[in-house]
């Protein structure tokens, strides 16, 4: 009768999911900071395209965004599995919004779009590879599952969210304060990584780059090359990871395209 009642056992829920405070945070600082993101990608697109009235410069913009996803990816993975997580992700979610700050008081100018919109690609690449294994710390195998669809859903969601905030926002709020909204999403972000379990301080952040920056640099380096090799021997001896890396980057792709595109197409 045991066995019986343990095949019958009704599987975990994502409302069970929740019901783990800590994760609930980490799935609120994700809906905050993917939301946040995603539209600041399209207000940048728009914005961009306001000032210039170019498909080329909406085009230069996003080569901005992906950029430091083929250059930094690979090492900003490695060495973030190195660090404290949630003090990768609170630290991360502040430098965004930081890096907003130029484009509240002087948004019309091209130059400064681009240059905030590299910074805030180039600390995205450190930002995501510390969500994620964060789900497994805090729900553990069992709710796993669960946690999963949840973290996925929120970032396709965020997307569409995003992308339709991003326009009504810029008409009626204007840039600058489109802009502050988006610098409070990461700021929100940041405060609910901070309530996660963990190192608080800054003193171990601290104490990592310190002992990193100590190891001579042929040292360093093979380090991290090991790392990735290991790494992209996990990937490549799978064909269930490889096509999901696949289905991934088609639609990602197709996603920046379309943003790309869509202001041209619309004005003409």
């Amino acid at each position: 009768m045991e066995r019986k009642a343990q095949e019958i056992e009704t599987p975990p829920s994502i409302a069970s999911v929740l019901r783990v405070r800590p994760f609930l945070f980490l799935w609120i600082a994700q809906a905050l900071s993917q939301v946040a993101f995603n539209m600041l990608n399209f207000v940048l697109i728009l914005r961009v395209y306001q000032l210039t009235s170019s498909n080329t410069a909406v085009a230069l913009l996003v080569l901005t965004f992906m950029l430091p996803q083929l250059i930094l990816s690979l090492f900003a993975g490695v060495l973030v599995d190195r660090f404290e997580k949630k003090l990768v992700m609170l630290v991360t979610n502040a430098a965004r919004a930081i890096c907003l700050l130029p484009l509240i008081f002087v948004g019309a100018n091209l130059a400064i779009l681009y240059t905030a919109a590299l910074g805030i690609a180039i600390v995205t690449q450190f930002f995501l590879p510390a969500e994620v294994p964060m789900i497994a710390r805090l729900v553990g195998k069992k709710l796993l599952l669960p946690a999963n669809a949840l973290f996925t859903g929120t970032l396709y969601g965020s997307i569409i969210l995003g992308y339709i905030l991003a326009g009504p926002s810029l008409k009626f709020f204007g840039a600058p304060l489109t802009f502050f909204l988006i610098a409070v999403g990461f700021i929100g972000a940041s405060i609910c990584n901070s309530l996660l379990p963990g190192n608080r301080g800054g003193s171990y952040l601290r104490s990592k780059f310190e002992l990193f920056l100590g190891l001579p640099y042929a040292r360093l380096m093979t380090i991290l090359l090991d790392d990735i090799g290991e790494m992209l021997f996990a990937i490549f001896r799978s064909t269930h990871v490889i096509l999901a890396v696949l289905f991934l980057t088609i639609s990602q792709t197709v996603i920046v395209l379309l943003g790309a595109l869509l202001p041209g197409y619309v004005t003409t």
